[in-house]
C-alpha cells in the first residue's frame, strides 16, 4: 500500500509546472524523494532559483497536489 500511495504522489507532482515553464518538477528534477510512512507523505524539494516567489508557488502547488492524493 505504501509503494501504491508513493506513486500516486510522484504523479501527482507531475502536474506541478515550474512558474513561466511548459515542464514539471519532476522531469526537471527537482523532486530529489518521496517517502509514506503512517499515510504521511514527505516530499524533497530542491530548487535554485533568484526568484524567491517561484519557490514559493511550487511549495504551494506541490502541497496542494499532494494533499488531493487519496
Amino acid at each position: 500500500m505504501t509503494r501504491e500511495l508513493e506513486n500516486r504522489v510522484w504523479e501527482a507532482l507531475k502536474t506541478v509546472r515550474f512558474p513561466g515553464m511548459s515542464r514539471d518538477i519532476v522531469s526537471f528534477g527537482f523532486v530529489r524523494s518521496v517517502a509514506v510512512e503512517a499515510g504521511a507523505a514527505e516530499v524533497v524539494i530542491e530548487i535554485a532559483t533568484r526568484d524567491p516567489e517561484a519557490g514559493d508557488r511550487v511549495r504551494a502547488d506541490a502541497e496542494s497536489a499532494v494533499g488531493a492524493v487519496d
